[in-house]
């Protein structure tokens, strides 16, 4: 049984980010300087990899474009093949990493509000209801 659930079909697919808009705040104060990533995979290692020359502005807003790039896709007992979610990373100008991961659809556009001081068991960022 746990060969079959571990076993599983790879092919190529694509991974579709949409535009995202946000902000990245600490507490009421808006955080500048901060380099923000973005990519379709999860985790600390996609994290560094997707940390871009995208710097937060002066009002700790940031705007990251859409983007759909080739990948592999695994059919396993446990599918990650075929979801709509996303990670964004930010790092600080002092080193510290935070990120934001969610399943969320497959909107064109998606806004955000990041807190740094929300607990760490928490996510970083809250999804904001389209306009």
């Amino acid at each position: 049984m746990m060969l079959v659930s571990a076993s599983g079909c790879v092919f190529p697919q694509r991974h579709s980010l949409p535009e995202i808009r946000g902000q990245l705040l600490r507490g009421p104060d808006p955080v500048t300087q901060a380099m923000v990533g973005y990519s379709w995979d999860w985790g600390e290692e996609a994290c560094g990899q997707s940390l871009k020359a995208i710097v937060t502005e002066s009002n700790g807003s940031f705007v990251l474009g859409s983007a759909s790039t080739w990948g592999i896709g695994v059919i396993t007992g446990v599918p990650d093949y075929g979801r709509g979610g996303w990670q964004l990373c930010f790092e600080l100008p002092n080193g510290e990493r935070r990120y934001f991961t969610t399943w969320w659809g497959r909107a064109r556009v998606a806004t955000v509000r990041c807190d740094l001081e929300r607990p760490k068991t928490v996510d970083v960022c809250k999804l904001l209801p389209p306009r």
